[in-house]
């Protein structure tokens, strides 16, 4: 099968898993930063308004779609649907490695550090952190989902340490390094703006 078509493919199966059944790791559904606004869509007057708004963070805000006739469909055919949002959330490791060689151990790092921090999840720096998150599993990476440039986490790096050397570490993806070794090596994916810092690069110079 030809490379395209089957890049394509992944991404219309991720397009059926946003529409008909999303679905993310239990960490990133535990991301609801303070600034989330809801927006009222009322269908009916005897229905429960639809809340169209999830919540926002930084530049981003996610919404909510209806499905309109889904219980209306046959067994057959929602059993498809669910199959299909299966299939995609198989190439989801997949649409990761392809916007970057280190992302598949960056998104475990910090589901990791998110889903098992032992500290207080409390505080400005927590926030910016919890931010960063948001903003890395929406973008399936570090770059912008669209300006393609690379963006850094605002909590400062010893905060960002503080959570690593303070989560479930068993879970992290060491690969036989010590913790001291795997943060030496993975902060400037983080961090350091000169390290990847775009996407894609056309310029000239």
């Amino acid at each position: 099968m030809n490379k395209n078509v089957r890049i394509k493919g992944a991404a219309a199966l991720v397009l059926s898993a946003a529409l008909l059944h999303p679905q993310i790791s239990d960490a990133q559904k535990k991301v609801q930063p303070k600034s989330a606004k809801t927006t009222m869509s009322k269908t009916s007057k005897t229905e429960q308004p639809f809340k169209v708004a999830a919540e926002s963070f930084a530049d981003l805000q996610l919404l909510r779609y209806q499905i309109p006739g889904f219980d209306a469909l046959p067994l057959q055919q929602k059993q498809l649907c669910y199959y299909l949002a299966q299939a995609a959330l198989c190439g989801r490791d997949i649409i990761y490695d392809q916007r970057g060689k280190h992302n598949l151990l960056m998104r475990k790092t910090l589901e990791t550090m998110y889903s098992s921090f032992k500290g207080t999840k409390k505080g400005p720096e927590w926030d910016d952190f919890v931010t960063y998150c948001g903003r890395f599993w929406f973008s399936n990476g570090n770059h912008h989902h669209y300006g393609n440039e690379k963006f850094i986490p605002m909590c400062g790096p010893h905060f960002f340490q503080e959570v690593l050397f303070n989560c479930d570490t068993a879970k992290l993806p060491l690969e036989g390094k010590t913790l001291n070794e795997f943060w030496i090596e993975t902060m400037p994916y983080f961090y350091d703006e000169n390290f990847e810092p775009r996407l894609i690069d056309q310029r000239p110079d």
